[in-house]
């Protein structure tokens, strides 16, 4: 898989963007392309499924700092779910768990 893929759905709190294949330098406006526009003037709870990301550069990482402080400044609440390991990984190496909350799957994230 090349790029990244990024799927947006609505549900009934907020929205899902499942990400798909890489996300690095290459790819760092794709959030502000395909998911800014449709989370409105009150996002809600915004839901970045990471099942499918095979790779984050820290362009990556900083495209979704900037989600976060978008979605946080419009009164509403970012969550990455289903994180695989190794992106996992890398938010425990630079402290990012820290500043990320995280969910098991979509559904814990959307009901907690």
């Amino acid at each position: 898989m090349s790029g990244l893929q990024c799927q947006v759905r609505r549900h009934d709190k907020g929205f899902v963007a499942r990400l798909a294949g890489t996300f690095g330098s290459a790819e760092a406006g794709t959030l502000d392309q395909e998911l800014v526009p449709a989370l409105g003037a009150a996002p809600g709870r915004v839901i970045l499924d990471l099942s499918g990301l095979e790779m984050l550069g820290s362009a990556g990482v900083g495209a979704m700092l900037k989600l976060r402080r978008k979605v946080d400044e419009a009164g509403g609440k970012l969550v990455l779910a289903d994180v695989p390991e190794n992106i996992m990984k890398i938010l425990e190496f630079s402290e990012l768990h820290r500043v990320f909350t995280t969910a098991m799957s979509v559904d814990s994230a959307m009901h907690d």
